[in-house]
This record gives structure tokens, C-alpha cells and sequence, in this order.
């Protein structure tokens, strides 16, 4: 593909059926720049463990 995508967990909170996770996606491109992003990932599983709710919060000016 075009590009390399780097996902790292730095950090995670669970706490009962919700997770909040710090973390960082790293693009790398075929000419070798790359653009990281920081940002907090929460979850929310049900009584079956099935994703019930997933978002991201980054700032999208530091993203460009």
C-alpha cells in the first residue's frame, strides 16, 4: 500500500464495561515522512463482550 499505519497503546483505564486508552497512530508514507497523532480511544463492551460504543478524541490541528 502507500503507507505504513503504527498503532501503540501507551496507556489503558478500564473501569466495569468502558476503557479509555492512550495511545498513538504513526503514518509512515512510501517516501518515508511520517505524521503521528496522539489521542484517547474509549470503548464500551456489553454483557456478551460485543463493541457497543468506540471514539477518539485527537486534535486535528496538530494532526495536519
Amino acid at each position: 500500500g502507500p503507507f505504513k499505519l503504527d498503532f501503540i497503546v501507551r496507556e489503558s483505564y478500564p473501569c466495569g464495561n468502558e476503557c479509555a486508552n492512550v495511545a498513538s497512530i504513526t503514518n509512515i508514507f512510501e517516501d518515508g515522512k511520517t505524521l503521528t497523532t496522539d489521542l484517547v480511544i474509549i470503548y464500551k463492551i456489553n454483557r456478551q463482550n460485543k463493541l457497543v460504543s468506540l471514539r477518539a478524541y485527537w486534535n486535528f490541528e496538530k494532526a495536519l
